[in-house]
Parts: structure tokens; sequence; C-alpha cells
């Protein structure tokens, strides 16, 4: 039985967005026939190495931004209808033309991102395959593309079923500014699966789209096993952190904790990892930190990069200090290695940092003065507690997290060896 595997995402496998993908697919190479990588929204012309039976298209425009701007005019002049308006959709966006212009605008953007990956589905023979998946990374807009490409296929295919991965701003309303995502319901009813990356996620969903709650499920992803990294000297307490340096990561409060540290007689330096548009900001409110203890600015590594620095660096502990996650790869990473972490409880956050056992949960609300004190105290922690904190990282993540796991058995699942819809 010959299968073929679309994956729609927003840029993999151009650029650097969407590099948790580099991982998961060459699993997904050893259940299908063909993999075809649709990228939406590509940077970057060279596409990363595939597996041997994938091939990528870039359907994004040369020009996104203007793009952007001609979906928002046919959002506001024109109504595109891409699926009959589910009632509890609209009732969901109400009276507000805010929230109605969203949709429209979602709507009209995946219209165009589906006619343009229509373009290269019509020059592909699809008749060899006796099933297609049609799996999107995202459930927001690429997802409403894979409802439009499952319609256009099954047109010709009899055996087409389409699944959806969801992580953060694409299933908590309110991390979006209108707390509001539109076609909820319209999506879930077309979708065979969605895949939320966390319990947490799977019991929002399913509480707040109760009449679609067995189409919900967990899938956690996970990360490569590079082993665990050598283990720290004593001597100085290496903090670690990894993300883009945008407002929802709150790096700022970091830097106001760590300046508490001052006079703590505690040897400290921290490394960032990653880039964004407030790293400038960021760099000049650690200058007063400079005084006391090392600060690094590592800038975007590429996630190869990133795993070799956790293999040859002693860091003492990993802090995420966000206001909102879906359950944070980066802290896997950290985990795979021994590294423990100090988190926010947000999201499925507390689903790989236990609290008190494989990490320190603090509350989103946090005081910097909370903080400071929890770094503190994992710094003069007894040597035997915390190198149970290490171990017991490292097996939590063995136990759930491990990419060689989660990724092989959820390729073999929507490939239908374990898929049943319901």
């Amino acid at each position: 039985m010959k299968k073929c595997l679309i994956l729609i995402t927003a840029g993999f496998p151009y650029g650097t967005v969407e590099p948790f993908i580099e991982s998961e697919l060459p699993y997904h190479a050893d259940f299908f026939d063909k993999i075809i990588v649709f990228a939406v929204d590509a940077d970057g012309k060279e596409p990363r190495k595939l597996p041997h039976c994938a091939e990528s298209r870039s359907v994004s425009p040369s020009d996104k931004r203007l793009s952007r701007i001609f979906d928002v005019l046919r959002a506001v002049f024109f109504k595109t209808i891409v699926f009959e308006e589910f009632p509890e959709d609209k009732a969901e966006a109400g009276f507000s033309p805010k929230r109605r212009l969203f949709r429209r605008y979602v709507e009209s953007r995946s219209a165009r991102h589906f006619k343009e990956i229509q373009k290269f589905s019509g020059e592909t023979d699809f008749s060899c395959f006796d099933e297609i998946v049609i799996y999107s990374y995202w459930f927001f807009a690429t997802a409403l593309t894979g409802a439009l490409l499952k319609s256009y296929l099954s047109n010709s295919h009899r055996n087409v079923r389409l699944v959806s991965r969801g992580h953060r701003y694409d299933i908590y309303d309110y991390a979006n500014a209108l707390n509001y995502l539109p076609d909820r319901s319209l999506l879930l009813s077309k979708l065979d699966a969605l895949y939320v990356c966390s319990q947490h996620g799977k019991n929002y969903l399913s509480e707040k789209y109760p009449k679609w709650a067995e189409k919900i499920r967990c899938s956690y992803l996970g990360t490569r096993d590079f082993k665990t990294g050598p283990v720290p000297d004593g001597g100085t307490f290496r903090i670690v952190t990894c993300s883009r340096v945008v407002p929802v990561k709150r790096l700022d409060r970091l830097v106001e904790s760590l300046s508490l540290l001052k006079d703590s007689g505690i040897n400290l330096s921290w490394t960032h990892i990653g880039d964004g548009p407030a790293l400038s900001k960021l760099k000049a409110m650690s200058d007063r930190l400079s005084c006391f203890m090392d600060v690094t600015f590592a800038g975007n590594l590429s996630n190869s990069d990133v795993l070799e620095l956790y293999s040859s660096s002693p860091f003492c502990v990993f802090i995420n200090v966000s206001y909102n996650e879906g359950l944070p790869v980066s802290i896997m990473e950290a985990a795979s290695f021994g590294i423990p972490a100090i988190a926010t409880d947000v999201g499925g956050t507390g689903e790989i940092v236990i609290n008190g056992i494989t990490g320190i949960l603090i509350p989103s609300d946090f005081e910097c003065s909370m903080l400071s004190d929890t770094i503190k105290s994992f710094a003069l922690m007894n040597p035997g507690d915390y190198h149970t904190f290490r171990q017991n990282a490292r097996h939590h993540w063995e136990e759930n997290f491990c990419a060689e796991n989660n990724y092989r058995r959820f390729a073999e699942e929507i490939s239908g060896g374990g898929f049943h819809a319901r």
C-alpha cells in the first residue's frame, strides 16, 4: 500500500524557522513512500536537508508584505467563501467588527495559500497512492489551507485524511490580542484528528469544544538524544536561556531578578541563545549585570549548534519566565542533557517541569525577588540534592519527550498504523 504525506508548514525547510520539524521528518520517511512539503511563508531559497523520499516547494510570494496587504484588502472589500460558515464560529465572532475582519483575513490568506499549492498539486500524479495524508503543522491558517486541499483532492482520490498539530498561539484564544481564534469549529469538523502538544492544551480545547473532543489528542513533541551534558564543577553557577527576544518571554524580568543577586556572593554567569526585535534593549538593560557576573548573548544559533553548546557547557539551570506557553521544546532540550529548570507555571510547562522534582515552578505573576530567591536556592543547594534534580530531569525526558519514541509513534499513527478516525 503506497502512501503520500503532504506537509504544510509556515516556512520549513527554508530559512531557520520551525527547527523541530527537522528532527521529526525522518520518522515519517519510514511510513510514507513520498513526502511533499509546502512552505507557505518561507524565508530563504535553499531548503535544509530532507529525507530521500521528500521534496519541498516554497509557495510563498516574492513580496510577502504586499500579499498580506492584499489579504487585508480582500477581507475588507470582498467576502472570501472557503466553506459555509459554522453557526458556532459566527456566534463566537459575535458583533465585533475586528473579530469578523480577522476571520475574513485568515480565510483570505488560506485561500491564497491553497491556490498556490493547487498549482503544484495539479502537476503531481496521486493516482499511484492508496492513501494521502495532509498534515498541517499549525492549527491556524495552514490547517484551513489543508482543509481546502483535502476537499480538492477528494474529488479524484477516495482516501484523503487531514491532521494537524496544535501548539500555543494556535490553540489558546487568550494568546491572541482579540481573545479570539477564527473557524475553530469549522476546522475541527474538517480534521480527522488534532494533535495538541500538551495535555493542558488538549483539556483546554476539549472543554471549549466538547462536540469535537474525541478528535483532540495529546501528542508530545520531542528532542533527540545527545546524552547528558557535563556536570557543573561547583564553581560558577551557569544559567542558560533559549528563546526569541520578544515581550512574551519576559527576559527583562530575568535581568531585574539577576540584578538582585549583586551582593549575594554567588559566582554567576548567564548565557542567552536567540535574537529578536527586543535584543538591543535587553543588551542595554544587561549592562548593569556586567559588574558582578558574566553575560553572553550567543545569538541565533542553529538547532545543532544549540545542542552542541549544551553538550560542551556545564550549565546548571535553564530558565523560562514566559507569561504564555504551549509546552516549551527549549526546556525539553535542556532536560535531555540533565539540566533542571526554573519556569513559570503556564500552559503545559508543568508537564515537563515537575515542581520540586525536575525543577521549580513559579507563578506567572511572580515577583522578581521570588525568582532571584529561587536562583539562589539552586546555586546554594546541597550537591547531592542538585544531582537528584539532574537525574530526575533526564529520566523524565527519557520517559516522555524522547524524539525517537514520540515521533515514531506519531508518524505511525497518522500513516494509518494506529489511526482510527473518531
